[in-house]
């Protein structure tokens, strides 16, 4: 972010953690840059890890506040800004308080320091921020919005479709950021992982999971299915005798389960999901608008007019694209009822394999999901109507779990926790299929 802003860099001085200003200068003399490392106290001049780059005249050339502290105020950006203000550069990431990121970014416009921003992917990033920034560096979120925007040489892959590995090399390599990401770089410190898998997976695609994780740096890697684990996550008990269903529509697959004692009675997965929607969008959108759009512009329409059930009042939006005939720029409004005829033939087949389970479920189970509803967590779950649509389908109560998008993560750490008293079980070093 420094030479791209035109800075050059000399010598770095660290302010907080030895080890993280060790490791930037270590990649400065991969680089080529010549660096001299310098210690500093961190008392009275901020909280967490940064750098101060420093030119050859001895001014401070550019800051950058890491974020290791995420009680960093608004106030402790007050305490430094006499600090700040003397350098030309401010580079702040967004795992800070989003409160801490905008003020700081407000002092700088006022005060004519260029602010670059360094987001976090795994955070979405306010709108208002961006009005603020002169700079903001490239991410995994941005790699999301490269699809079907990039040049000859340049290529956006998605590792994972349907539920499964598509390309091993590149999930490996992702694996190894995220876990880099979470554990740090220790060389002698291997976690160990449990990844989530659709009930249907096959064990060719249970090999290619547990083998990218072994090779990403895992030390023990445990796989699990993903509706058992969003059940864990939507705060559902599924150790007693009681039937619980739980439908999963996520990205690549839509995973549905009886769980009942802890494990799985009837399930099946389809890989009909959140990306075979926006492909059903795309195919309506030429066929009926002889409109060419990309995969993120049908997404778009997903996010913001989709339904499943007819709504009270019917909302549109404009969509760009291509137009077929004439081959020039063109702009249409479309409506939900549009998306949800759009949508027909994917949403039929997922109220059909719900349909399919429950006719394999035994009767007492299917009498206490009755009872009890159905549980919706996945992505797909925030769509507008859906729940409605399977309730009206199946005649059972549909609930959509608190936070949806978050319940097979959150339930996969949580038996990750648990797996301390299954430690010395022989049956989970041999065969980790949980």
């Amino acid at each position: 972010a420094a030479h791209r802003m035109g800075a050059e860099v000399l010598y770095a001085t660290c302010i907080g953690d030895d080890s993280f200003g060790q490791m930037c200068l270590d990649l400065y003399q991969q680089e080529g840059i010549s660096t001299e490392y310098i210690r500093k106290s961190t008392e009275g001049t901020a909280t967490g890890a940064g750098l101060i780059y420093v030119n050859e005249n001895g001014e401070n050339e550019i800051v950058i506040g890491l974020g290791a502290n995420n009680e960093f105020s608004s106030e402790d950006i007050d305490r430094i800004f006499p600090e700040i203000e003397k350098c030309k550069i401010l580079l702040m990431q967004l795992e800070m308080p989003v409160e801490t990121v905008l003020h700081a970014a407000k002092r700088c416009k006022e005060a004519g320091v260029s602010f670059v921003l360094n987001p976090s992917p795994f955070r979405e990033l306010p709108e208002e921020i961006f009005q603020y920034c002169d700079y903001v560096t490239p991410n995994q979120t941005e790699a999301r919005q490269m699809l079907g925007r990039t040049p000859a040489n340049i290529v956006a892959i998605r590792p994972l479709r349907d539920g499964v590995v598509s390309d091993y090399d590149i999930t490996e390599r992702m694996l190894k950021y995220f876990i880099r990401k979470t554990c740090g770089n220790g060389r002698f410190f291997k976690p160990r992982i449990m990844v989530c898998v659709p009930s249907g997976v096959t064990e060719v695609e249970k090999r290619a999971v547990r083998e990218a994780a072994e090779q990403a740096g895992g030390k023990d890697v445990f796989l699990m299915e993903e509706p058992v684990a969003a059940a864990i996550g939507a705060g559902l008990d599924i150790s007693k005798p009681d039937g619980v269903m739980v439908i999963d529509i996520g990205g690549g697959t839509t995973d549905i389960a009886v769980i009942s004692l802890g494990g799985i009675v009837a399930s099946t997965s389809v890989k009909m999901a959140g990306d075979k929607f926006d492909e059903a969008i795309v195919k309506y959108m030429r066929k009926t608008h002889k409109l060419y759009i990309g995969e993120r512009t049908a997404e778009e329409l997903k996010l913001t007019i989709g339904t499943a059930f007819p709504r009270e009042e019917a909302v549109s939006r404009e969509c760009r694209g291509r137009d077929l005939v004439t081959g020039l720029p063109k702009s249409v409004e479309v409506t939900s009822e549009e998306i949800m005829e759009a949508l027909e033939e994917a949403l039929h087949e997922i109220c059909e394999a719900v349909h399919n389970v429950l006719e394999r479920t035994p009767p007492e189970l299917a009498a206490d999901i009755s009872n009890s509803g159905i549980v919706l967590t996945g992505g797909g779950a925030l769509m507008y109507g859906i729940d409605k649509r399977i309730e009206d389908r199946t005649g059972i109560k549909v609930i959509v779990a608190e936070d949806p998008k978050s319940c097979v993560a959150i339930g996969t750490g949580k038996a990750l926790n648990e797996l301390d008293s299954l430690k010395t079980n022989s049956l989970n070093r041999k065969a980790p299929y949980l």
